[in-house]
């Protein structure tokens, strides 16, 4: 199955502001997005089939993780801070 998404909008300029992650969580979005090293990043809508396979492997994870001390699963946009010093979520 294929399927078109609008394209995601261009990161940031170098000359515009960049946001720490406080900032980023203050805010408020009406689109989906990331922020990469202090760029804000519009997310590209995923496709149907992501939808579809994106569950199993997070209850792939999931039940690998809980046969040991594997740390936790998240999935949908937890905002998950990747890189702090970088401003990255």
């Amino acid at each position: 199955m294929t399927t078109s998404h609008p394209p995601a909008a261009a990161p940031t300029r170098g000359d515009d502001p960049q946001l720490t992650i406080a900032e980023y969580f203050a805010r408020s979005f009406e689109f989906p997005t990331d922020l990469v090293r202090g760029r804000l990043l519009r997310d590209e809508p995923p496709s149907p089939e992501h939808g579809m396979i994106a569950p199993n492997i997070g209850m792939a994870l999931k039940l690998w993780a809980r046969t040991g001390d594997h740390g936790v699963v998240t999935t949908n946009d937890a905002c998950v801070i990747t890189d702090p010093v970088r401003h990255t979520v």
